[in-house]
């Protein structure tokens, strides 16, 4: 009976161990989880300047204000405040210019000079923005709002959301192909220079003559218009790097301080 006795303890304290073990190791694989860094989307492009409160939010990353010289990434969640703005260059060389209180998502950038299967989505929040295609085949590049998804068959355009999806493309270069997603129509329209189109709710207005620019309450846009998106503008024409007010720049210290910059 003692021998019997013994080897039932001897069982049970192996079972014991063997328990108390694979608890250790689990818990010890959950706190390697906890400890590593997600991985890091792949960079698309950079922050060629900017002025005021810009911000970026990788996946699976904390909010983090964008300085001049800082990377943009795949998926990367990109916002202005104040009388912020932005320029990024895509790996590209596709340049988007971001007024104030302007949000966009970078949803898909693939880009080889020597690939042919090149391809590049935006989605744009919110906003004002100035869109310059760079290298990829303008086939493959489509820039999608609230209520219309917008293909490139040209290279430059000033398009303006509104905070209920209402977006209006002005066509400076090239031709544009606006199609409207709120509608159920499958239909799309040719915006060639000198040209713009706005999509509603309701669908597509007709084709109109130059630049349109939409009312709004705070008369955010036309300000954004004059002073950042407009080709000439002095955001534009402000040398690449920290920007304190339109028309000229400074050092990266300045851009680090903390300082809104000038608001318009």
């Amino acid at each position: 009976m003692a021998n019997t006795s013994s080897s039932v303890r001897i069982h049970k304290s192996l079972a014991d161990g063997a328990s108390l073990w694979l608890l250790l190791c689990a818990a010890l694989s959950m706190l390697i989880l906890a400890f590593t860094p997600p991985a890091q989307s792949a960079e698309i492009g950079a922050v060629k300047k900017v002025l005021g409160d810009a911000y970026g939010t990788p996946p699976q990353d904390t909010r983090a204000r964008k300085y001049a010289r800082d990377n943009v990434f795949h998926d990367e969640l990109i916002e202005t405040h104040g009388g912020a703005a932005t320029l990024i260059e895509f790996d590209d060389e596709t340049r988007l210019f971001v007024g104030s209180d302007s949000s966009m998502m970078l949803d898909e950038m693939v880009y080889d000079p020597s690939g042919t299967n090149n391809a590049m989505v935006v989605n744009l929040m919110q906003g004002a923005f100035r869109f310059v295609s760079g290298n990829i085949g303008s086939a493959n590049v489509t820039l999608n709002t609230p209520s219309a998804q917008i293909g490139i068959r040209g290279s430059e355009a000033i398009i303006f959301v509104a905070k209920n999806g209402d977006t209006t493309i002005n066509v400076l270069k090239g031709t544009f192909s606006v199609r409207s997603i709120t509608d159920g129509s499958m239909d799309s329209i040719d915006v060639t220079p000198n040209q713009n189109v706005t999509v509603s709710a309701t669908g597509i207005t007709d084709v109109r003559p130059g630049v349109h620019i939409p009312e709004t309450v705070t008369g955010q846009f036309s300000r954004d218009y004059n002073n950042v998106v407009a080709p000439g503008s002095s955001f534009d024409n402000a040398d690449n790097g920290p920007v304190s007010s339109y028309g000229d720049t400074s050092g990266s210290s300045s851009s680090s301080s903390g300082s809104s910059g000038s608001s318009y």
